[in-house]
């Protein structure tokens, strides 16, 4: 899981990382900023991360007008002092939001919550279309068919038939002995 920390407080922006790869040894910090205006250069350059920290208030300026310059589809989880921004929070990505001081058990419920997420709202995630990819179909091909002869029907293995052909809104099959049933 590569995880973007957006924090202005080193202090925070440290503790938050270590709480992360403490609960998630997998996960890779790929950068820890400090500003909105880094946040939107480094989300303009790079791959989009699998999950967004991000506190509210940044050293210049207020974290939802990163979301106003860039189009995250990242989910997010919020880090912040204050409550009064829950609400519009949740209009991009927010998938938590955590009230500082973060405490541990406040990030692995985010962290449990996020994967649930991924789990059963991203059918087609990459482990499924993995397990997609590498598991083969069954062939289930039909071995005979019953067609109308006359009054009557009749039972015609799928070796025996040559093609199948549509005249008018009626499909007919011939044989191998070119017999149109």
């Amino acid at each position: 899981m590569n995880v973007l920390i957006i924090e202005d407080e080193q202090l925070a922006a440290e503790v938050l990382a270590s709480i992360i790869t403490r609960l998630r040894p997998q996960a890779t910090i790929m950068a820890s900023l400090g500003s909105v205006a880094e946040a939107v250069e480094w989300l303009t350059l790079h791959q989009a991360p699998d999950l967004i920290f991000c506190d509210i208030h940044l050293s210049d300026g207020n974290s939802f007008s990163i979301f106003q310059q860039v189009d995250v589809r990242s989910p997010v989880i919020f880090t912040t002092a204050y409550n009064e921004y829950a609400i519009e929070a949740f209009k991009v990505n927010s998938i938590d939001y955590l009230l500082k001081p973060i405490e541990a058990g406040e990030v692995a419920k985010a962290l449990k919550k996020y994967e649930e997420l991924q789990r059963h709202h991203l059918p087609y995630g990459l482990e499924n279309l993995q397990r997609l990819v590498h598991t083969p179909a069954p062939a289930t091909f039909r071995t005979r068919f019953l067609v109308k002869q006359g009054q009557g029907l009749k039972s015609v293995g799928a070796d025996e038939v040559a093609y199948f052909f549509a005249e008018e809104g009626v499909v007919f099959l011939v044989t191998k002995q070119g017999r149109g049933l």
